[in-house]
C-alpha cells in the first residue's frame, strides 16, 4: 500500500512540476571558525517538468539568521525557479549540474543536481508498485 500511496503523490508532484516550485530536504549549519558552512540537500520541482535531487554547500561569514546545526527545509507550490537550460537534454528534463560554488572567488563550496523528466518518478513507481502486487501472496 505504501509504493501505491507514494505513486498518487510522485503523480501529483510530476502534475504540478509544471507550473509550480516545490522543494522538500535537510539543511545544515556548522561552525567553522569565524565562518560558517550552509549546507542544503534537496528534493526539488523548480517548475520546468522535471524533477532534480541534489544540492549544495558554500563558506561564508555568518548571516543574520541562527545557526542551525540541523532543519528540515520546504517550499510548497511557490512560482517556478527555473534553472536556466544549457542543453536540449535539459529542456528535455535531463540534468546534471556539478560545479564549484564560490561566492568570492576562493571556490570554498560545490552545487551538484542530477535531474530527470518528473514523469519518470510516478511511472517507475507504479511500475514498482504492479510488480510486487503481482509476486504477493492473494
Amino acid at each position: 500500500m505504501g509504493l501505491a500511496a507514494l505513486t498518487c503523490v510522485l503523480t501529483v508532484m510530476w502534475l504540478s512540476s509544471y507550473h509550480f516550485y516545490t522543494s522538500l530536504g535537510l539543511d545544515r549549519d556548522q561552525v567553522d571558525g569565524p565562518l560558517v558552512r550552509y549546507t542544503y540537500l534537496r528534493v526539488r520541482w523548480p517548475g520546468d517538468g522535471s524533477f532534480l535531487l541534489g544540492g549544495s554547500s558554500v563558506v561564508q561569514p555568518p548571516s543574520n539568521r541562527p545557526v542551525e546545526p540541523f532543519d528540515l527545509g520546504g517550499t510548497f507550490f511557490q512560482p517556478p525557479r527555473r534553472p536556466t537550460p544549457r542543453s536540449a537534454w535539459n529542456h528535455w528534463g535531463f540534468w546534471w549540474i556539478d560545479e564549484p560554488r564560490n561566492e568570492d572567488g576562493a571556490g570554498n563550496g560545490w552545487t551538484f543536481w542530477v535531474g530527470i523528466p518528473s514523469w519518470i518518478a510516478p511511472l517507475m513507481m507504479g511500475i514498482g508498485a504492479t510488480l510486487l502486487l503481482r509476486k504477493s501472496p492473494r
